[in-house]
Order: C-alpha cells, then sequence, then structure tokens
C-alpha cells in the first residue's frame, strides 16, 4: 500500500468536513497538521497542560 493510498484510506476514516481526500498525500499532510495544529492551541487543551 502506497503512501498516498494510506493517506486517502486515512481521510476517508476521518471523514474531514470538506471531502477533500482525492488531493496529493502532500497535501493531506499538510491539512492534517494545520488540523493538529488548530487542536493544540485549543484553551481547554491549554488549561489541562498547567497544573
Amino acid at each position: 500500500m502506497t503512501n498516498k493510498t494510506f493517506y486517502y484510506i486515512l481521510c476517508r476514516v476521518s471523514n474531514s468536513v470538506n471531502n477533500d481526500c482525492n488531493l496529493s498525500a502532500t497535501n493531506i499532510i499538510e491539512k492534517m497538521r494545520e488540523k493538529l495544529k488548530e487542536e493544540t492551541n485549543r484553551p481547554e487543551l491549554e488549561a489541562k497542560k498547567t497544573p
């Protein structure tokens, strides 16, 4: 299984809001990174980090 196929399946499974699963694997990785950044920047997560 190629990386592209893997990320396509991953994209289908996570079923992102806009179905951009046909983008190149690189674009999908970039979008996932952006999503991770958004999740990391959530205030409630920041609150949990501080003791």
